[in-house]
């Protein structure tokens, strides 16, 4: 779905998202959605009718009105560009959306660099966007959980089989969008072949600024800043070293190993 909306479309930056008032007496909660892409006056979004929320906004209209908040959140940071190292893309489900608007960037900002991207999915119909990384001229390497689309299996057991088989010097980083139980997998493969890992999480927002703390995540907390340590005192109870953060807030990107699975 594209809005226009020039003052979002030219301060949003990848990994970035909107929370938008459907505008209905039954979603009266403004909904997250990460945004897919840009131009000089309009932004896109993917989404799938899952909800009433949902639903109600499939029934929108070329030229209907919608209260958007954003963009909102940190967003990815763009990988250090060194000479034959790839960055890999890793996107479950709408996940896709957030990470084709980074792929995008990346081939702007970085002329040379060619992300490699998985795409895992249930099932074909539901693997979004393959075609709109092609376009940028990335590979593109798919999963489908019932083999009707590339190969069968999680996209988890395919990146670990990747990086098992290529030459992990090459590799930059890796980020990845998707549901939780996905990202938690991408995280541990990423530690077990020390890549650097950046995931995009997804939680049910109700404010999207911080305010009511209804997304928090658990993550360990930064020893550089903590009190004991700074006053230069034992730290009381090290099992307690952890914090919550807001993902609409402080996220939704987060470096994979400062958080708490």
């Amino acid at each position: 779905m594209t809005f226009n909306s020039p003052k979002i479309a030219e301060s949003s930056k990848p990994g970035q998202f909107v929370m938008v008032n459907i505008g209905t007496a039954t979603t009266f909660l403004r909904r997250p959605f990460s945004i897919c892409k840009t131009n000089k006056k309009t932004f896109d979004i993917l989404y799938k009718v899952v909800g009433c929320g949902t639903e109600e906004l499939s029934k929108k209209k070329s030229g209907d009105s919608l209260n958007i908040i954003g963009p909102l959140g940190n967003g990815y940071k763009f990988p250090i560009l060194e000479i034959n190292k790839t960055p890999i893309l890793v996107a479950g489900g709408t996940g896709v959306a957030s990470l084709l608007f980074f792929a995008q960037k990346i081939k702007e900002k970085y002329k040379s660099v060619k992300p490699i991207v998985f795409i895992g999915a249930k099932n074909k119909k539901e693997v979004l966007l393959k075609n709109e990384y092609e376009k940028l001229g990335f590979k593109v390497i798919v999963s489908t959980e019932d083999g009707s689309m590339g190969k069968k299996g999680l996209i988890s057991n395919l990146l670990s089989s990747y990086l098992e088989e290529c030459c992990l010097k090459q590799v930059s980083a890796i980020y990845s969008c998707g549901p939780k139980a996905m990202l938690k997998e991408i995280s541990k493969i990423a530690k077990k072949n020390n890549v650097d890992c950046f995931v995009s999480l997804e939680e049910y927002m109700v404010c999207g600024i911080g305010t009511c703390m209804g997304c928090v995540t658990k993550t360990i907390k930064n020893l550089k800043t903590c009190p004991e340590l700074v006053a230069g005192l034992k730290i009381k109870n090290e099992g307690n070293n952890y914090e919550y953060k807001s993902v609409c807030k402080d996220g939704p990107v987060f470096d994979a190993k400062d958080i708490i699975w």
